[in-house]
C-alpha cells in the first residue's frame, strides 16, 4: 500500500508491514495502476510514474492542474481528467500524451468504460469523450427539506435543527402554498393563511407510507 505523510510518500508491504520503497516528497494523492506494475503520483502541475516494485521514477506527465479522475485503458495508457476542463490520454511506454477534449469544467470521474465525463461546473453534467453534452442535471440553491403530503393536503417533515416543519415558524410553512379556486379566481395560500381563513388544520399523522 502507498502512504502519503509529512514530507515522504512510503510504501509498505500490506502484508508484513515493511517498508519497501519512499519517494522523497509526499503527495496529496496516488494511484496503483493495474496490477501494481505502476504507481501514479498527482501532484499540482504533473503527474509522475514510478515502477511499482521498487519505485524507480518512469515518466511524468505536465498537466493543466490538478488530475483528479483517472481511467486505465491498459497496463501502459489511461485518461486524465483535470480540473480546468482537460481530458489527456497519457502513454506511460513513451511519455507522451495528448488532448483528447477540453473546455467542459471539472472533470470528476470517468466511467469504467472510458466513454462517458461526469463533469462538475455549478451543476452536474454527463458529456461523452469526445465533450458532446449527454445529460444535464439540475443543481439547487437551497438545502433540500424532506417533505411528504398527502392526497388531502396534510403533510409531515422533520428538520432536526428546526424541529418539526408543521410548526408555525417552521421553513415548509413558509415555502409551501396551497392554490386555493374563489370566485375571483385562484389564490395561493400559505399552510398558516389556510388554516387561519378556512379553519382547516395540517395533521402530519395523516400521512401514511404504504
Amino acid at each position: 500500500m502507498a502512504v502519503s505523510y509529512d514530507s515522504g510518500a512510503y510504501v509498505i508491504d500490506a502484508a508484513d508491514g515493511k517498508l519497501r520503497f519512499a519517494l522523497a516528497a509526499g503527495y496529496p494523492r496516488m494511484l496503483w495502476g493495474p496490477d501494481d506494475r505502476r504507481l501514479l503520483v498527482l501532484g499540482v502541475r504533473e503527474l509522475s510514474v514510478y515502477a511499482g516494485d521498487d519505485g524507480t521514477y518512469q515518466t511524468g506527465f505536465a498537466v493543466e492542474a490538478n488530475s483528479r479522475a483517472i481511467h486505465f485503458l491498459d497496463h501502459d495508457t489511461a485518461l486524465c481528467g483535470t480540473r480546468d476542463g482537460f481530458v489527456y490520454r497519457l502513454d506511460f511506454a513513451t511519455g507522451k500524451h495528448e488532448v483528447v477534449t477540453k473546455g467542459l469544467g471539472n472533470i470528476i470521474e470517468i466511467s469504467p468504460d472510458g466513454q462517458q465525463l461526469a463533469v462538475d461546473h455549478g451543476g452536474l453534467s454527463i458529456h461523452s469523450l469526445d465533450g458532446q453534452l449527454l445529460t444535464s442535471f439540475l443543481s439547487l440553491g437551497d438545502p433540500l427539506q424532506p417533505l411528504i403530503i398527502s392526497a388531502d393536503g396534510h403533510f409531515w417533515s422533520n428538520d432536526q435543527s428546526q424541529g418539526p416543519f408543521w410548526a408555525t415558524k417552521g421553513s415548509v410553512p413558509n415555502t409551501l402554498v396551497y392554490v386555493v379556486q374563489t370566485a375571483s379566481g385562484q389564490q395561493t395560500l400559505t399552510p398558516v393563511e389556510f388554516a387561519n381563513r378556512y379553519g382547516w388544520q395540517n395533521d402530519p399523522s395523516q400521512v401514511r407510507l404504504k
